[in-house]
């Protein structure tokens, strides 16, 4: 591991877990977006 990342624990080569709050937040940002676009073109 290169000396300047060691100290922060950073693992370039982990492997990502989703987890269900991931979901959550990418259909809640899914659902301000489409919001956002109908208020546009409604408004």
């Amino acid at each position: 591991m290169r000396s300047d990342t060691a100290p922060m624990g950073y693992n370039p080569y982990r492997k990502h877990r989703s987890t269900r709050l991931d979901y959550v937040l990418l259909a809640a940002a899914a659902i301000v977006a489409a919001g956002l676009v109908v208020w546009a073109l409604v408004g």
